[in-house]
């Protein structure tokens, strides 16, 4: 059994070897990105300490209790979302947050791709890098994904059981790389289909 696996990882080292190559530079993002939003976090909440801290000082109503109030709000959603935004932009996507098309988890994926409108709804931009990451991960999540079948199949239809639940092994994790790797692809797709004329201070007024 031992021979035939390192046969068959031999005779597909190359393509092997770049699977790992992108899936590792992939990961690294992924990883590098959570370490900058647990940090982003952090910050966010001390500084919403202090505002607090800052709105019990200023009692009397005027520009400043309004300034603070108002991004105390905006912490508030920093906070619990997870999402950087300005203050009209936050306003805009909890309003579709609250119209019931997306859950918290996608809206944090499709923020990027949305600015405020002069209504207070919310407007697509999609710049040519996002349509750029967005290609490249669809590209690579293919390619992991297809070197993975290729690899499993072989372990599959092996005489060996062992070698089989290998090939299942290697299957499942190609599946998962390949699906982390599509999350640009994904979030992109899914924006274009909210229907964004439901989001507005009209409308959401209307319904309520």
């Amino acid at each position: 059994m031992g021979i035939e696996i390192a046969d068959i990882l031999k005779e597909h080292s190359v393509t092997l070897v770049f699977a790992v190559m992108v899936s590792v530079v992939g990961l690294a993002l992924k990883v590098a990105k959570s370490i900058y939003d647990f940090y982003e976090e952090y910050i966010i909440r001390r500084s919403y300490r202090r505002i607090a801290d800052l709105s019990e000082i200023v009692k009397e109503s005027g520009l400043h209790r309004d300034f603070l109030s108002d991004l105390k709000n905006n912490e508030v959603f920093r906070v619990v979302s997870g999402i950087k935004s300005s203050p009209k932009k936050s306003k805009a996507l909890m309003r579709l947050y609250l119209s019931g098309n997306v859950s918290l988890d996608r809206l944090q994926g499709i923020s990027r791709y949305l600015e405020p409108s002069s209504d207070g709804g919310l407007k697509l931009s999609i710049s040519r890098f996002e349509k750029f990451a967005s290609l490249y991960s669809l590209v690579s999540a293919s390619i992991i994904f297809f070197l993975g079948l290729l690899m499993a199949t072989q372990l599959l239809f092996s005489d060996n059981s062992v070698t089989s639940f290998l090939g299942m092994l290697v299957m499942l994790v190609f599946s998962f790389l390949a699906r982390l790797m599509s999350k640009d692809f994904r979030n992109l797709r899914d924006v274009k289909k909210i229907d964004l004329s439901e989001v507005s201070n009209n409308s959401l007024a209307d319904e309520r």
